[in-house]
């Protein structure tokens, strides 16, 4: 969470960041009631500005492994990770991580590089088209998508790629979606791959280039949940059993652009009872037609004051608006042709 506001009279302190250097230090001053003052601690119920705790790597040994890296270089205009974590670690870049031996997660356009069998791959592709994908950061083509896709399948047997995605991004149409699935649908794989595409909707986090767009709650990807794309015995496309909802995507919009002016409507999200008896698909209607939920959705100008502007972080505050002026620029310019 990045946002304090809607538990600020709940907790004594929030950090930001990493914590590791003062954490035992802010436990002992609070069971001693003593205050406690530190460049990356809020001290609530008051909320002032704060910067996020520097990126440095854990100095010990977590069952016998040893952090290699923090942050990470590719800068997504999406990720809060990329944009208040400075990236610490080898010279090369950040490729993969292991979940499990046999379900790696991999960029997707490190794909094509991968060596052996899989059953299970995750990956991201973040945008249902290559224009998307340009604009907020992702520079993943057509290309790679089927020779990502070509080249999972090359080791024969069946694999399945989970492939993360971001829906509702500002600026997306019905073109965006239908290019990624005819994209699909021209990947040619020797064995058998089955490709889940788990599509969260955007979210603007805070601290990033993107958090100043707007939020689209429809259309609900959730209608679309277990639906095949592509049916071959080659290759099997399908949204996810479980794409998420627009009442889950509203709540958590609403923590993070939430202000001291915004508690009664959460307040009513948390506790009002009619609300807490209405079934998900109803409830966004009904607080809809109680509370102006403008102020989460809307698109901000990136010079007004922003509800997070108590945040700080490595990157500098005007780095981030010339970034997010670029981006927007360049997804109003390239959304007119689609």
């Amino acid at each position: 969470m990045q946002n304090p506001h809607v538990v600020r009279n709940l907790i004594d302190y929030a950090a930001f960041g990493r914590s590791e250097s003062f954490a035992l230090r802010l436990v002992e001053a609070a069971v001693d009631g003593r205050p406690f003052e530190h460049p990356s601690v809020m001290n609530l119920p008051d909320v002032s500005p704060v910067i996020m705790g520097q990126s440095e790597l854990y100095p010990h040994e977590v069952c016998g492994k040893v952090e290699q890296f923090i942050g990470c270089k590719r800068k997504c205009k999406f990720c809060h990770y990329s944009w208040a974590r400075k990236y610490r670690g080898p010279a090369g870049d950040y490729i993969q991580t292991s979940v499990a031996a046999s379900s790696p997660e991999i960029t997707w356009d490190r794909l094509r590089g991968i060596d052996r069998k899989h059953g299970r791959i995750r990956s991201a592709l973040d945008g249902f088209s290559q224009r998307l994908r340009a604009c907020y950061g992702k520079r993943i083509t057509r290309s790679d998508v089927i020779g990502g896709i070509e080249h999972v399948g090359s080791f024969g047997g069946t694999s399945t790629v989970l492939a993360y995605n971001i829906s509702n991004m500002p600026t997306e149409t019905d073109a965006d979606k239908k290019e990624l699935y005819a994209t699909f649908a021209e990947a040619q794989p020797k064995g058998r791959v089955i490709v889940v595409l788990q599509s969260t909707p955007f979210r603007p986090s805070n601290l990033t280039p993107m958090q100043w767009e707007p939020v689209r709650l429809a259309p609900t990807m959730s209608d679309l949940s277990a639906q095949v794309i592509v049916d071959r015995p080659n290759l099997r496309a399908m949204h996810s059993f479980s794409n998420e909802g627009p009442w889950s995507h509203l709540v958590t919009v609403v923590a993070e652009r939430a202000t001291a002016a915004t508690d009664a409507c959460w307040e009513a999200i948390c506790f009002a009872p009619k609300l807490q008896s209405n079934p998900a698909a109803d409830k966004v209607r009904r607080l809809s037609a109680h509370f102006d939920l403008a102020s989460y959705l809307r698109k901000y100008e990136i010079d007004e004051p922003h509800p997070a502007d108590f945040l700080t972080s490595f990157t500098q505050k005007e780095k981030l608006r010339a970034v997010a002026r670029r981006m927007r620029a360049e997804a109003e310019r390239t959304s007119a042709d689609v």
